[in-house]
């Protein structure tokens, strides 16, 4: 008899999804065609067909030999490597003008057959596993420092992979955003076969064809600069012509500011104005060698749109003349986190070109930070302390509708035009005095000096430059690096600390704070979606950061695993993870719920809520400036923060023994229990002190003896594992501790029966580990 089975029809509706009534558009019809091809090479054992005709793929090895087919020598050859269950990965060779022309992605990747359609943590775990074979190999080759980007460029990589609790950006899930820590497995390359596949193709002199031909093409005549082809890249008409110049490069701080840029542009034109999106935060190139630090995608991106030769002296007038642009224009957010921005792309250049800063080239467009407007009065503020300032000398705040641009995607269109109508004005030209003005940045990013940026945010001397406070745009049009660093690069410093480092008062994040009044003033019994508490946080106490940073903290402030909180200020209702995974293994932030814990009031007093000081955002009362709680939560939670010049890390302490201290305090007896040791609510191991600032922890272990064989000669140990240190999660203790054992033929078998709260691992040993231990 036939197998019983399932048939699903159905006809999408087209009019709600603003389709013809005809059916599916062509691009439509594309995704879908290559969603059915997707599946095939994915779902190993199960039959795919398309509009009745079966799609013979041979899984990922055969997906990728399709793709790879351009004709081109090494085309359609491919390294395959299927090392697990969990892990599959082929390799192909990249036409050389795909990059050229962005049609073609150089990544196609799968979580849990999920396609992601950004990649993420597994393909940069695997790109970083292949590179580590493939790069010092090229270099042998062809007797030349190779760049990760010259290989990755001639690659085309797919990945298939099996990740324990994937988490994602969004319900698009197009980026896994799970550390590789997490993912339950981790992928092994087969070095010999990569090595013999790079062989075959001749990666090597794919390679050096490459670079020969980038070497040529920046060593041409000038008239070639004027063609670039970079993603993203809204390039000037006349960049890398006779009028290079004359051309100003907006560096925009993302694709929203890319955004507003583009539609200045229709103010200013593209004939001498080109924009191109910074992806967020840059890195650090302080503490780099000058390779890696040309091998940063963003610097080697700007190397390609300025003209930038890393060996030029640009106080040369002829080689200035060869660069594609003029001048820079750093287009951030006019908060704390912009103007950090503006520093980390100054400290490329001071490490990188130093004779750029030395001349007119950087230079900020301001836009504002907050407006307030009464009727048909508008007052534009564009800095925090500029507005505190005025908000203290106007008496009718509340009749002023205050608006706060957090980033620049908060700007209208219009808006964007007015900003651009008269550019030149609104420009801050960065200016180069002495050497006071690299000390300043050098102290600011620079690892080693981490005494003096300690000093110079504090205030205090640091042996250059001119300790000015925080300057407004009306102040001047031109702006000494020293200045900008010791004004909005260290009220960001400042801001950093406040953010990152918890309050001795209320062991509180300014974030936490928020979420704590938050759900104090929606009171005990009431629970919420934690995506929609975020929502409501943000709105409620106008917190000017992303809202993921919020569904984080609320998670954690709910969380009571081991080595979580010891007392949670809030209640989570459902799964907001285990200490199996760190927490990390919590559900999506629309399914769980979160409330006020009961202990929450019992710490904080209704009856204080009057006397505490409240913060003022954007015109309204917010959060208290910090809160008073009966018992220290800094000790009884632990703090931990990581800023700008400081860190903190705090151990949590026994609850019953900080009351009980705070009890004989108050009535002055001598014999006080101590408190020193850290104690974690449901530890069973043992935690003990090693010198003055050392503490010990282990969990625990018990070994039973069994004999086997046909005499019982065969001695051989059972470890049972029931405890494991603070911090040391039980996926983590799996992969990094037992695995390597496995593999090694150290462990016979392994029994799980964790629950919840505890962790329980059984082992066998073989007769050779037995005997190791013995000795």
């Amino acid at each position: 008899a036939a197998q019983d089975y399932t048939v699903v029809r159905f006809t999408p509706d087209y009019r709600r999804f603003g389709m013809e009534e005809t059916g599916l558009t062509p691009d439509t019809l594309a995704i879908l065609h290559r969603r059915v091809f997707d599946l095939a090479a994915t779902l190993k054992g199960v039959k795919i067909s398309l509009n009745g005709q079966r799609i013979t793929m041979d899984g990922l090895r055969d997906y990728a030999k399709r793709c790879t087919e351009n004709g081109e020598e090494g085309g359609g050859v491919i390294y395959y490597d299927f090392p697990s269950e969990r892990w599959e990965v082929a390799i192909g060779i990249r036409n050389r003008f795909d990059e050229e022309d962005g049609t073609s992605q150089d990544v196609v990747s799968f979580v849990n057959n999920c396609a992601t359609t950004k990649g993420g943590k597994h393909v940069s775990h695997v790109w970083d596993r292949c590179l580590a074979i493939l790069r010092p190999w090229v270099e042998k080759r062809i007797q030349r420092d190779v760049r990760p980007a010259q290989i990755k460029r001639r690659l085309f990589l797919f990945v298939n992979a099996l990740i324990d609790n994937p988490t994602f950006d969004s319900q698009l899930k197009e980026t896994l955003l799970t550390k590789p820590a997490d993912f339950g497995s981790e992928y092994t390359v087969n070095a010999r076969e990569l090595i013999r596949w790079a062989e075959r193709v001749k990666l090597d002199e794919l390679i050096r064809e490459d670079i020969t031909e980038t070497k040529r093409n920046t060593n041409s005549r000038r008239g070639a600069s004027q063609l670039l082809f970079v993603n993203k890249l809204e390039d000037a008409a006349l960049a890398g012509g006779k009028s290079s110049g004359e051309c100003s490069l907006l560096l925009t701080e993302g694709d929203s500011a890319k955004a507003l840029a583009v539609s200045g542009l229709q103010v200013i034109g593209r004939e001498r104005f080109g924009v191109y999106p910074l992806r967020g935060k840059l890195k650090n190139v302080s503490d780099m060698d000058r390779r890696n630090a040309l091998a940063v995608p963003e610097v080697a991106s700007l190397m390609a749109i300025l003209g930038l030769d890393p060996n030029a002296d640009y106080n040369n007038p002829e080689a200035r003349r060869r660069l594609r642009y003029g001048r820079v224009i750093l287009l951030t957010d006019q908060d704390e986190d912009g103007s950090h921005i503006k520093g980390l792309v100054m400290n490329i250049f001071r490490c990188l070109w130093p004779s750029l800063l030395r001349s007119p080239f950087l230079t900020a467009l301001e836009t504002p930070l907050i407006k307030a407007q009464k009727g048909s009065t508008t007052v534009s503020f564009y800095s925090r302390r500029e507005y505190e300032e005025w908000a203290e000398r106007t008496d009718d705040m509340d009749r002023w509708k205050i608006k706060y641009y957090k980033g620049l995607g908060t700007s209208t269109a219009e808006e964007a035009r007015e900003y651009f109508k008269d550019i030149e004005s609104r420009l801050v030209h960065y200016v180069w005095k002495d050497g006071d003005d690299e000390e300043l940045i050098e102290i600011a990013f620079d690892r080693n000096k981490s005494d003096e940026r300690k000093r110079w945010i504090e205030g205090g001397s640091v042996r250059s430059g001119d300790n000015s406070t925080e300057e407004t745009i009306s102040s001047k049009r031109s702006l000494r690096y020293s200045n900008f660093v010791h004004g909005e690069l260290r009220t960001f410093a400042i801001q950093d600390l406040k953010r990152s480092i918890p309050s001795v008062i209320d062991g509180l994040k300014p974030s936490q704070r928020k979420i704590l009044h938050t759900c104090l003033k929606m009171g005990p019994n009431k629970q919420e979606k934690v995506a929609q508490l975020a929502a409501r946080v943000a709105h409620s106490t106008s917190y000017h950061h992303g809202e993921s940073s919020l569904v984080a903290a609320i998670i954690n402030m709910a969380q009571d695993f081991v080595g979580a909180c010891n007392i949670p200020l809030l209640r989570g209702i459902g799964q907001f993870g285990t200490r199996h995974a760190g927490g990390t293994d919590a559900a999506s932030a629309r399914y769980i719920y979160a409330a006020l814990s009961p202990m929450a009031r019992l710490l904080f007093p209704s009856a204080d809520d009057s006397l505490l000081e409240s913060v003022r955002e954007e015109g309204v009362e917010a959060e208290p400036r910090w809160f008073c709680p009966i018992l220290p939560l800094v000790l009884i939670n632990g703090a931990e923060g990581i800023a700008t010049g400081w860190s903190t890390t705090v151990r949590p302490r026994d609850p019953i023994r900080i009351v009980d201290t705070i009890r004989r305090r108050i009535e002055n007896e001598k014999n006080q229990r101590s408190i020193e040791l850290p104690y974690y609510s449901g530890f069973t191991g043992t935690i003990d002190r090693m010198d003055e600032t050392r503490i010990w922890c282990e969990g625990r272990i018990t070994v039973e003896e069994t004999a086997r064989g046909a005499r019982r000669m065969e001695i051989l140990q059972r470890l049972i594992i029931d405890e494991l240190p603070v911090g040391m999660w039980t996926s983590n203790y799996k992969t990094k501790v037992l695995g390597p054992l496995v593999k090694e033929g150290g462990i016979r078998s392994i029994r799980e029966s964790h629950t919840d709260e505890n962790v329980r691992f059984e082992l066998e040993l073989s007769s050779e580990m037995t005997k190791k231990m013995e000795k």
